[in-house]
């Protein structure tokens, strides 16, 4: 999931404009998180770090990383 850190908007955005905003973002919110607004079809690098094919990445580490280290010496879970 996407975090945006908004502590700082204050001093470019007054409050009543970010409340007036907020309704229209937890929309756009939802439609990149599902992937069904416009240009949906280009919306997968959301859920990239959570789900990705698990044994292409390591045949690709496997193929790339020396095979003298570890691959946790590059990774950690």
């Amino acid at each position: 999931m996407i975090q945006i850190d908004l502590s700082k908007l204050q001093q470019f955005v007054s409050v009543p404009y970010e409340m007036e905003l907020a309704p229209r973002l937890h929309i756009v919110h939802g439609h990149l998180q599902k992937g069904n607004g416009v240009g949906g079809e280009f919306t997968g690098w959301v859920h990239l770090p959570e789900s990705y094919d698990r044994a292409e990445f390591a045949r690709i580490e496997h193929l790339c990383l020396p095979p003298c280290l570890p691959s946790s010496y590059y990774f950690s879970d």
